[in-house]
């Protein structure tokens, strides 16, 4: 497995890793966060676990698999195979090192996207809840909102006949702003971690960037 990683950057010609320790108030790591560099100090793709290899991990799957989508675009007859002419996006992609949890993964991501858009532009109706616990590293994530809420819903679906799914989400509020995360997988205890970190992400993008202020014509 580790010769494969080395391949795969070497194939993606990257410089090095970018790294950050998750610590608590009291200074006990609980987690990594790793963001793979290109030359030219490009940041394709990042991982956050509570181990470090398993964080280089997420990088390199998600590097790969943004870059992976990049190549299919270059070719007219990809792009239609792909559905990358309707939906130039990587929703649905997923890339790993075990082939059925890859592509479970990618049965959840387009099943995610799915969901926003049936809360966002139908209704659908989500039910606000409380988790049970929630990881230290978790509520690390989740330490700069004012607010917290979590909604989820189960959701059966022809691709997956043999299990439910539940679409987790996050909304995290600061402010004017609201910072929203999400996550698609088989066990509605393990939702919350990705989702804290999508909405932990949404906020310092948005934080460390300044506002443009668009013109009314």
């Amino acid at each position: 497995m580790k010769n494969v990683a080395i391949a795969l950057l070497d194939q993606m010609g990257h410089e090095r890793f970018e790294e950050t320790e998750i610590k608590s108030d009291k200074g006990i790591t609980l987690g990594h966060h790793s963001v793979l560099i290109l030359p030219g100090e490009i940041a394709l793709g990042g991982g956050l676990a509570k181990n470090l290899n398993i964080s280089r991990r997420i990088a390199v799957a998600e590097s790969l698999e943004r870059t992976t989508v990049d190549r299919l675009k270059l070719s007219k007859a990809s792009c239609f195979e792909w559905h990358l002419d309707s939906f130039p996006t990587t929703c649905g992609f997923a890339a790993g090192f075990e082939r059925e949890p890859t592509r479970m993964r990618s049965y959840c991501e387009a099943v995610e996207r799915w969901a926003w858009s049936q809360w966002i532009d139908y209704g659908f109706d989500l039910e606000e809840t409380t988790p049970k616990s929630l990881s230290n590293l978790t509520q690390v994530l989740l330490h700069p909102f004012e607010k917290v809420k979590f909604f989820v819903k189960k959701i059966k679906v022809s691709i997956v006949p043999s299990r439910a799914l539940y679409f987790g989400v996050v909304i995290g509020e600061r402010g004017k702003g609201v910072f929203p995360g999400s996550r698609v997988c088989s066990d509605p205890e393990n939702i919350w971690l990705h989702a804290a970190v999508e909405a932990r992400r949404h906020f310092l993008v948005t934080t460390k960037r300044p506002f443009v202020k668009l013109k009314r014509h």
